[in-house]
Protein backbone atom coordinates (compact mmCIF):
# COMPACT_ATOMS: atom_id res chain seq x y z
CA UNK A 1 0.00 0.00 0.00
CA UNK A 2 2.97 2.54 -0.83
CA UNK A 3 0.91 4.62 -2.62
CA UNK A 4 -1.50 5.08 0.46
CA UNK A 5 -0.99 5.19 3.88
CA UNK A 6 -3.34 4.08 6.48
CA UNK A 7 -5.09 6.75 8.79
CA UNK A 8 -7.47 4.76 10.97
CA UNK A 9 -10.36 1.45 10.66
CA UNK A 10 -14.01 1.92 9.83
CA UNK A 11 -15.02 -1.15 9.71
CA UNK A 12 -14.88 -4.92 9.44
CA UNK A 13 -17.00 -6.94 7.13
CA UNK A 14 -16.81 -11.18 6.26
CA UNK A 15 -13.86 -10.91 4.16
CA UNK A 16 -12.35 -7.58 5.12
CA UNK A 17 -12.36 -4.56 6.50
CA UNK A 18 -12.55 -0.57 5.38
CA UNK A 19 -10.27 1.82 6.22
CA UNK A 20 -9.71 5.36 5.81
CA UNK A 21 -6.54 6.15 3.96
CA UNK A 22 -4.39 9.28 2.30
CA UNK A 23 -2.23 9.45 -0.56
CA UNK A 24 1.02 11.35 -1.24
CA UNK A 25 -1.05 14.94 -1.51
CA UNK A 26 -2.86 14.31 1.98
CA UNK A 27 -5.86 13.85 0.01
CA UNK A 28 -8.47 11.22 1.84
CA UNK A 29 -10.17 8.23 0.62
CA UNK A 30 -11.84 5.14 1.43
CA UNK A 31 -10.25 1.78 0.78
CA UNK A 32 -12.47 -1.44 0.91
CA UNK A 33 -10.06 -4.62 1.33
CA UNK A 34 -11.33 -8.00 0.26
CA UNK A 35 -9.74 -11.20 1.38
CA UNK A 36 -9.65 -13.03 -1.78
CA UNK A 37 -7.11 -16.05 -0.70
CA UNK A 38 -10.21 -18.50 0.56
CA UNK A 39 -12.69 -17.34 -1.55
CA UNK A 40 -14.03 -19.73 -4.66
CA UNK A 41 -13.83 -18.58 -7.82
CA UNK A 42 -17.57 -17.77 -7.83
CA UNK A 43 -16.79 -15.55 -5.22
CA UNK A 44 -13.66 -13.73 -6.83
CA UNK A 45 -15.60 -13.25 -9.80
CA UNK A 46 -18.03 -11.45 -7.56
CA UNK A 47 -15.38 -9.05 -6.14
CA UNK A 48 -14.39 -8.17 -9.82
CA UNK A 49 -18.25 -7.81 -10.51
CA UNK A 50 -18.21 -4.86 -8.54
CA UNK A 51 -15.02 -3.25 -9.36
CA UNK A 52 -16.14 -3.16 -12.67
CA UNK A 53 -20.00 -2.39 -11.69
CA UNK A 54 -18.24 0.76 -9.46
CA UNK A 55 -16.14 1.95 -12.48
CA UNK A 56 -19.16 1.91 -14.57
CA UNK A 57 -21.11 4.90 -12.09
CA UNK A 58 -20.77 7.86 -12.37
CA UNK A 59 -23.51 10.08 -10.52
CA UNK A 60 -23.35 13.23 -8.09
CA UNK A 61 -25.09 10.69 -5.25
CA UNK A 62 -23.57 7.58 -5.94
CA UNK A 63 -19.94 7.37 -4.09
CA UNK A 64 -17.36 8.18 -6.83
CA UNK A 65 -15.58 5.19 -7.63
CA UNK A 66 -10.96 5.97 -7.90
CA UNK A 67 -9.14 2.90 -8.83
CA UNK A 68 -8.69 -0.99 -7.43
CA UNK A 69 -6.00 -3.45 -7.96
CA UNK A 70 -4.64 -7.10 -6.11
CA UNK A 71 -2.28 -6.83 -3.67
CA UNK A 72 -0.95 -9.93 -1.91
CA UNK A 73 -4.06 -11.94 -1.28
CA UNK A 74 -6.20 -8.90 -1.41
CA UNK A 75 -8.39 -6.82 -3.47
CA UNK A 76 -8.65 -3.38 -2.77
CA UNK A 77 -11.27 -1.06 -3.67
CA UNK A 78 -10.79 2.97 -3.75
CA UNK A 79 -13.31 5.38 -2.82
CA UNK A 80 -13.83 8.89 -2.33
CA UNK A 81 -13.99 9.53 1.11
CA UNK A 82 -17.43 11.28 2.62
CA UNK A 83 -16.78 13.12 5.96
CA UNK A 84 -19.94 13.85 6.80
CA UNK A 85 -19.42 9.97 7.57
CA UNK A 86 -22.56 7.45 7.39
CA UNK A 87 -26.22 7.75 7.81
CA UNK A 88 -26.82 5.43 10.38
CA UNK A 89 -24.66 7.16 12.65
CA UNK A 90 -26.07 10.95 11.77
CA UNK A 91 -29.43 9.44 13.37
CA UNK A 92 -28.36 8.27 16.30
CA UNK A 93 -26.30 10.93 17.03
CA UNK A 94 -29.76 12.76 16.50
CA UNK A 95 -31.53 10.42 18.57
CA UNK A 96 -29.04 10.89 21.23
CA UNK A 97 -29.78 14.25 21.29
CA UNK A 98 -33.43 14.28 21.42
CA UNK A 99 -33.06 16.52 18.34
CA UNK A 100 -35.51 16.01 15.22
CA UNK A 101 -34.48 15.87 11.36
CA UNK A 102 -36.07 19.22 10.14
CA UNK A 103 -38.23 17.62 7.45
CA UNK A 104 -36.96 19.76 4.93
CA UNK A 105 -33.78 18.19 4.85
CA UNK A 106 -35.22 14.28 5.04
CA UNK A 107 -37.50 15.96 2.00
CA UNK A 108 -34.18 16.73 0.31
CA UNK A 109 -32.10 13.48 0.99
CA UNK A 110 -35.00 11.14 -0.16
CA UNK A 111 -34.91 12.92 -3.44
CA UNK A 112 -31.15 12.69 -3.70
CA UNK A 113 -31.30 9.01 -2.86
CA UNK A 114 -34.59 8.22 -5.22
CA UNK A 115 -32.59 10.15 -8.30
CA UNK A 116 -29.89 7.60 -7.37
CA UNK A 117 -31.80 4.54 -6.91
CA UNK A 118 -33.47 5.77 -10.55
CA UNK A 119 -30.20 5.57 -11.82
CA UNK A 120 -29.18 2.12 -10.43
CA UNK A 121 -32.46 0.55 -12.17
CA UNK A 122 -31.93 2.24 -15.56
CA UNK A 123 -28.73 0.59 -15.73
CA UNK A 124 -30.19 -2.67 -14.96
CA UNK A 125 -28.72 -2.78 -11.20
CA UNK A 126 -30.50 -3.57 -8.26
CA UNK A 127 -28.80 -2.46 -5.06
CA UNK A 128 -30.00 -5.19 -2.62
CA UNK A 129 -28.90 -3.51 0.79
CA UNK A 130 -30.56 -0.54 0.65
CA UNK A 131 -29.86 0.98 4.52
CA UNK A 132 -28.60 3.77 6.45
CA UNK A 133 -25.28 2.00 6.73
CA UNK A 134 -25.04 2.28 3.38
CA UNK A 135 -25.54 6.06 2.48
CA UNK A 136 -22.94 8.32 3.03
CA UNK A 137 -23.12 12.48 3.76
CA UNK A 138 -20.93 14.57 1.85
CA UNK A 139 -19.28 17.76 3.24
CA UNK A 140 -21.74 19.28 1.29
CA UNK A 141 -23.98 17.60 3.07
CA UNK A 142 -25.85 15.56 0.49
CA UNK A 143 -25.77 11.94 0.70
CA UNK A 144 -24.11 9.37 -1.48
CA UNK A 145 -25.18 5.76 -1.89
CA UNK A 146 -22.41 2.89 -1.28
CA UNK A 147 -21.83 -0.41 -1.00
CA UNK A 148 -22.52 -2.44 -4.37
CA UNK A 149 -20.58 -5.60 -3.19
CA UNK A 150 -23.87 -7.57 -3.33
CA UNK A 151 -25.33 -5.56 -6.30
CA UNK A 152 -26.42 -7.68 -9.20
CA UNK A 153 -26.09 -5.99 -13.04
CA UNK A 154 -29.29 -7.54 -14.88
CA UNK A 155 -28.95 -8.59 -18.52
CA UNK A 156 -32.45 -7.02 -19.05
CA UNK A 157 -35.28 -5.67 -16.85
CA UNK A 158 -37.22 -8.97 -16.93
CA UNK A 159 -34.58 -10.42 -15.16
CA UNK A 160 -34.29 -11.57 -11.29
CA UNK A 161 -31.92 -11.59 -8.61
CA UNK A 162 -31.95 -15.16 -7.30
CA UNK A 163 -30.92 -14.43 -3.96
CA UNK A 164 -32.31 -13.45 -0.78
CA UNK A 165 -30.22 -10.42 0.07
CA UNK A 166 -30.59 -7.04 2.37
CA UNK A 167 -30.48 -6.14 6.11
CA UNK A 168 -33.83 -7.69 7.94
CA UNK A 169 -35.14 -4.94 9.22
CA UNK A 170 -35.20 -3.56 5.65
CA UNK A 171 -36.59 -6.56 4.22
CA UNK A 172 -40.09 -6.53 1.48
CA UNK A 173 -43.21 -8.72 2.11
CA UNK A 174 -42.22 -10.38 -1.27
CA UNK A 175 -38.79 -11.71 0.24
CA UNK A 176 -40.45 -12.68 3.19
CA UNK A 177 -42.65 -14.74 1.34
CA UNK A 178 -39.38 -16.75 -0.53
CA UNK A 179 -39.67 -14.60 -3.83
CA UNK A 180 -37.03 -13.39 -6.07
CA UNK A 181 -35.46 -10.13 -5.04
CA UNK A 182 -36.47 -7.30 -7.79
CA UNK A 183 -37.13 -3.65 -8.24
CA UNK A 184 -39.86 -3.58 -5.52
CA UNK A 185 -37.14 -4.44 -2.84
CA UNK A 186 -35.21 -1.46 -3.01
CA UNK A 187 -37.82 0.87 -3.08
CA UNK A 188 -39.56 -0.79 0.10
CA UNK A 189 -36.10 -0.46 2.10
CA UNK A 190 -35.73 3.31 0.81
CA UNK A 191 -39.34 3.58 2.57
CA UNK A 192 -38.14 2.45 5.53
CA UNK A 193 -35.16 4.54 5.35
CA UNK A 194 -37.17 7.26 5.31
CA UNK A 195 -38.93 6.20 8.33
CA UNK A 196 -36.32 6.06 10.01
CA UNK A 197 -35.13 9.16 9.58
CA UNK A 198 -39.03 10.51 10.65
CA UNK A 199 -38.97 8.23 13.64
CA UNK A 200 -35.14 7.33 14.64
CA UNK A 201 -36.17 3.48 14.20
CA UNK A 202 -36.96 1.05 11.69
CA UNK A 203 -40.76 0.46 10.85
CA UNK A 204 -40.93 -3.87 11.81
CA UNK A 205 -38.49 -5.20 14.81
CA UNK A 206 -38.72 -8.53 16.17
CA UNK A 207 -36.96 -10.14 19.39
CA UNK A 208 -37.46 -13.70 18.42
CA UNK A 209 -35.48 -14.16 15.31
CA UNK A 210 -36.36 -13.88 11.38
CA UNK A 211 -39.47 -15.84 11.35
CA UNK A 212 -41.38 -13.27 13.61
CA UNK A 213 -39.80 -10.40 11.81
CA UNK A 214 -40.82 -12.00 8.46
CA UNK A 215 -44.45 -12.19 10.20
CA UNK A 216 -43.98 -8.79 11.29
CA UNK A 217 -43.39 -7.18 8.19
CA UNK A 218 -45.95 -8.78 6.40
CA UNK A 219 -48.94 -8.75 8.74
CA UNK A 220 -48.27 -6.23 11.56
CA UNK A 221 -48.64 -2.41 11.52
CA UNK A 222 -45.68 -0.74 11.63
CA UNK A 223 -44.48 0.90 15.43
CA UNK A 224 -46.18 3.51 16.51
Amino acid sequence: MNKYEKIRDIGKGNYGNTILVRDRKNDHYVMKIINISQMSQKEKRQCLKEVELLSKLNHPFIVKYIESYIEGDTLRIVMKHCKGGDLYHYIQNKKKQNTPIKEKRILIWLTQILTALKFLHSNHILHRDMKSLNILIDSDKRVRLCDFGISKVLENTLDYANTLIGTPYYLSPELCKDKKYSWPSDVWATGCLIYELATFRTPFHSTKGIQQLCYNIRYAPVNS
